[in-house]
């Protein structure tokens, strides 16, 4: 059997995104399963690899502001004195924290493997490609 590569790891590491968020969906509405889903299908697709990019960097910084607030938030509730719903909410907490490291690894793996993806994770081209976006301004890859 062949060696898999660089792509083929990245989309079975979003594989393994959609199976954790599978899971984190029994006990929260989760948007990281569409998310990896929709990653997944579209990684076949080179000219939409730095918009996934983006796309994931931004939902890591959501689930980051959810695991530090809302964790904090939801353990002073009563709810979670029962067993059940502790485990519950702690699983939900460890399935956003391994989706969160997918998330970085797929970034890490793609900016190491596609120069167009690391220019557009420079801080300039960032802002310039935001800007771009919010202004409706065709990116040159469509």
């Amino acid at each position: 059997m062949s060696e898999p590569t660089q792509w083929q790891l990245v989309q079975k590491v979003l594989i393994f995104g959609i199976l954790t968020s599978l899971i984190s969906s029994f006990g929260r509405a989760d948007y990281n399963l569409p998310l990896f889903i929709f990653a997944a299908f579209l990684w076949e697709f080179q000219k939409f690899h730095t918009r996934i990019i983006y796309l994931l960097l931004f939902s890591f910084i959501i689930d980051f502001v959810y695991a530090v607030y809302w964790h904090n938030s939801w353990s002073r509730f009563k709810i979670l004195d029962t067993k059940v719903d502790s485990l519950l909410h702690t699983t939900i907490m460890i399935t956003a924290l391994i989706n969160m490291i997918v998330k970085i690894v797929v970034i890490l793996l793609s900016a190491g493997n596609n120069n167009e993806v690391k220019r557009n994770l420079l801080p300039g081209a960032i802002k310039d490609n935001v800007i771009n976006f919010i202004t409706f301004k065709n990116t040159g890859d469509d």
